[in-house]
């Protein structure tokens, strides 16, 4: 019995710019002014033309976003301040 194998477990495996687009929910404009001020945006590879990301460096982004990022619906509210219509002030 073989394991399955993550191509993108390869330390030199890359993806497009569009595919981690999709993954952070972002059009590629924002990922472009992210690459300007972001510190922990990945480092783009510019090849023919088109841009790729190292995976090992979209995983580490990955993490660290998500480790930023209010887990419980309670957080997000308070943080928000989200409030019921008509209710009062």
């Amino acid at each position: 019995m073989t394991l399955p194998i993550n191509p993108l477990d390869h330390p030199d495996a890359e993806v497009t710019r569009s595919y981690f687009c999709q993954l952070t929910g972002r059009s590629k404009i924002s990922a472009y002014r992210h690459e300007r001020v972001d510190p922990l945006w990945p480092k783009p590879v510019i090849r023919g033309g088109r841009v790729f990301y190292k995976a090992i460096d979209c995983k580490r982004y990955l993490t660290s976003v998500h480790a930023q990022e209010p887990t419980s619906i309670t957080a997000l509210m308070r943080s928000r301040q989200l409030r019921l219509p008509g209710a009062a002030k």
